[in-house]
This record gives C-alpha cells, sequence and structure tokens, in this order.
C-alpha cells in the first residue's frame, strides 16, 4: 500500500476497520509453528517461509553469506533501511517491556510457592563480580556434570544485563583456559 496511490485513504481506513488478530490467537498460532519447526526443523520452516512470505527457499538457501548481507543492504532504498530500523526498535522496545520493572518488597508480592520455587532457582544463581560467579560455577559444574549450561539474565536494566553476560563471558574464557579441568560449553 503507498500513499501516493489513488485511494489510499479508502483503503488504509479498511485496513485499520478490518478484524485484528487478538494477542492469544496469535500467541496459540505462533506456539503451533514453533513446535513444528522444532519438530520437523528447516523442511517446516521452508514451507512457512513460502506459505508467509511467498519465498521459495532451499536448505542451501537458508544462511546468507556475509556478502550477500553487504550486497543486499548496499541495494535497499532509504525508505526500506528506515522502515527496518523502525520495525527493529519496535521489536526491542516490546521485548524491553516484556521484563517487568523491579519490586520495592518482594516479601507483599510473591505467595509461599511462588517464594520456594525462586528459592530453588537462585540456589542454582550466582550473583557478584567475575571471581564470585566463577567459584560459584565451578562448585555447580563439578556437581551436576552438565552437558550443556544455558545462562539466562532476565535483568530490568539493560546495562547491568549485558554487564551479566560480560561477567560470563569473563568466566568462560577462564574456565576453558585451564585446560578443561572443568568442562564449560560453548552455550555459557
Amino acid at each position: 500500500m503507498s500513499t501516493r496511490a489513488a485511494g489510499f485513504e479508502t483503503d488504509f481506513q479498511k485496513l485499520l476497520d478490518a478484524k485484528r488478530e487478538t494477542a492469544a490467537g496469535v500467541d496459540a498460532l505462533v506456539d503451533v509453528i514453533i513446535e513444528d519447526v522444532a519438530h520437523r526443523g528447516d523442511a517446516a520452516l521452508i514451507e512457512y517461509t513460502r506459505r508467509f512470505d511467498c519465498v521459495d527457499l532451499t536448505v542451501s538457501g537458508l544462511r546468507l553469506t556475509g556478502r550477500e548481507i553487504d550486497e543486499s543492504a548496499a541495494a535497499a532504498s532509504p525508505e526500506t533501511v528506515t522502515a527496518l530500523r523502525l520495525a527493529a526498535e519496535r521489536i526491542e522496545d516490546f521485548h524491553r517491556r516484556q521484563i517487568p520493572p523491579p519490586i520495592d518488597n518482594i516479601e507483599t508480592f510473591w505467595s509461599p510457592a511462588e517464594k520456594a520455587m525462586a528459592s530453588q532457582s537462585l540456589a542454582c544463581s550466582f550473583v557478584g563480580s567475575s571471581m564470585t560467579v566463577e567459584r560459584g560455577l565451578s562448585e555447580f559444574l563439578k556437581i551436576t556434570k552438565p552437558d550443556e549450561l544455558i545462562v539466562a539474565g532476565l535483568i530490568y536494566d539493560q546495562a547491568a544485563r549485558l554487564r551479566s553476560y560480560e561477567i560470563t563471558a569473563e568466566v568462560q574464557e577462564r574456565l576453558g583456559s585451564e585446560e578443561r579441568k572443568v568442562r564449560v560449553p560453548a552455550a555459557v
């Protein structure tokens, strides 16, 4: 739809008046798609790309090379770049709002069951300097001997969240440099 097209106002009003999906309806559909992609992998991804984006892909065409990305970026119109930047900002803003702000007094907020679950989760959390995190993580890895380690940083403050990931990277590097006395998978 172009603002320069004849009948734009009428078409735009029809779009605004059209029934919109509810968040629950969209979430349910997205859950089905994610489950299908998780189960069938690339075949499902290719099928959904054809269905929703009208693009025929092959397995070999799923990953773009750096050169292809650079060429496409250079060929994009300023309007397209602006639209993509706006979309990225909106997506980031949406996800930022998914993390709730801190609560002044958690004791007035949670139930005993929630407190018990949080306490159990926090038993596997390591907070502090990189050396403190390294000591806690090393002990955790010795006891549990996991095949994989997934790090989550659900921290409201973006700078604090990034610092948390920086500390994690520092710890991974140090633990990895000890000739894998403690094996930390690349997923850390």
